[in-house]
């Protein structure tokens, strides 16, 4: 049983009689110190499978705290952090860091809780991740931004994904643009000759002929007729 000693010297005269000792049973406190530490393993492992960083953010001293997962995210093991705010942008992307600032700034201006950026972090290694960050900032009486805290999520693979998807699409609406114009000229190449022929052979019906001629021309206007209603409704 886990158990915490104290002990105090007695004394009377000046002289020490003798020991009074304490002990107390801490297995509940043992207990609950244990599932601590599990949930924040639990926690850990989560975090490092869903690729994902906690990190805080403290407003006056301008500084960051990522923990394991997000130094090993960013690809920082090796680095020393000092916390700077300023040495964490360095590995944002150029073309990122402007308006990831400028998305931290509104958020405390307008006293707002929730916090929620996406941009590119350049690694070490010179890997470039796409970064989701999510957060809460809490405020003073003042309503001035205290402190923040909040996760990390390496949303890579998802910006891959959505980018095959629009590579996808826009092949897809190519290749309908093209079936398109390819009916609309072959529209136009099959019907106008048909029109031709019917409307030569309705004209020449008109005209004196014999009942052998008059029986070919009226063939041939029906089977032309027939086959333009075919066209149309393969190319309508």
């Amino acid at each position: 049983v886990p158990v915490t000693f104290s002990s105090h010297p007695m004394s009377e005269d000046g002289e020490i009689i003798g020991v009074l000792g304490v002990s107390r049973d801490i297995t509940e406190a043992h207990r609950l110190q244990q599932e601590i530490q599990e949930a924040k393993e639990n926690l850990d492992i989560a975090l490092t499978s869903a690729r994902m960083g906690a990190w805080k953010y403290f407003v006056a001293e301008n500084r960051i705290e990522g923990d394991a997962n997000t130094l090993r995210l960013y690809g920082l093991d090796d680095v020393e952090m000092t916390g700077d705010i300023g040495q964490w942008f360095t590995y944002v992307h150029p073309e990122d860091a402007a308006a990831l600032g400028q998305v931290m700034a509104d958020t405390m201006a307008n006293q707002r809780p929730d916090y929620r950026a996406t941009f590119r972090v350049v690694r070490p290694d010179r890997e470039t991740l796409h970064i989701m960050s999510i957060g809460k900032f809490q405020y003073d009486a003042g309503g001035k931004a205290v402190m923040a805290s909040g996760l990390v999520w390496d949303i890579t693979e998802i910006k891959k994904i959505e980018a095959d998807l629009q590579a996808a699409k826009d092949v897809a609406e190519e290749a309908t643009r093209l079936k398109s114009d390819f009916l609309a000229n072959m529209s136009h190449e099959i019907r106008t000759p048909m029109n031709a022929i019917i409307g030569m052979s309705h004209l020449v019906l008109k005209t004196e002929l014999n009942k052998r001629q008059r029986d070919y021309l009226q063939k041939i206007q029906q089977s032309g007729q027939h086959l333009l209603g075919i066209i149309n409704d393969i190319l309508d």
